[in-house]
């Protein structure tokens, strides 16, 4: 009978479909956290021979399967909490109280006001109105023009809208012209 479990064990794990570990036992994204073979270990420490009945007595020094899942809970739990960003955590970092704030705006104040005042500035006053013209006496003091002037002026900008509204444009040609690029 043993030997036909030994041959059943063998063939199962010919045929597995899990993955070797690789990493000596270390846990991985894809290591199972609960083994569904309790009753298995039970029947396989009942048909251990003499000269391994030692470990049996002293098993609870050995660390147990509990204890090894526990750890790698533990240890996926971590490496989880790692990998995650808090992202409404991420702002309070960099927030300031509202004392350091105002002593922050107290002297940026200061700071500006200081290089504010070692600007030079030019103390001139323009009170008229003409204030970019360059010599606004040369211009009030010439003769206003004359009426005749004012009226071929009128004439000239009527004859200037005429010629521009009459512009018409002829399409011959197409506007689009392909280009033989290869």
């Amino acid at each position: 009978m043993d030997l036909v479990r030994t041959v059943v064990d063998a063939v199962i794990a010919c045929f597995n479909c899990r993955e070797n570990d690789s990493r000596s036992g270390e846990p991985t994204e894809r290591s199972a956290l609960l083994q569904h073979n309790a009753d298995q270990r039970i029947l396989q420490v009942r048909r251990i021979s003499e000269n391994q009945r030692v470990e049996v007595e002293y098993a609870n020094s050995f660390p147990t399967r509990e204890k090894d899942e526990q750890s790698e809970l533990v240890k996926i739990v971590q490496e989880t909490n790692s990998n995650i960003i808090d992202v409404a955590a991420l702002d309070t970092h960099h927030m300031l109280e509202q004392s350091e704030y105002n002593c922050r705006v107290k002297t940026y104040t200061q700071r500006l006001a200081q290089q504010w005042n070692t600007i030079p500035t030019t103390e001139t006053n323009y009170n008229g109105l003409l204030k970019d013209v360059a010599n606004p006496e040369q211009l009030l003091t010439t003769n206003p023009p004359t009426s005749d002037d004012v009226i071929s002026a009128r004439e000239f900008i009527k004859d200037i809208a005429q010629a521009i509204n009459d512009i018409k444009i002829d399409n011959h040609e197409d506007l689009v012209v392909p280009f033989q690029v290869t």
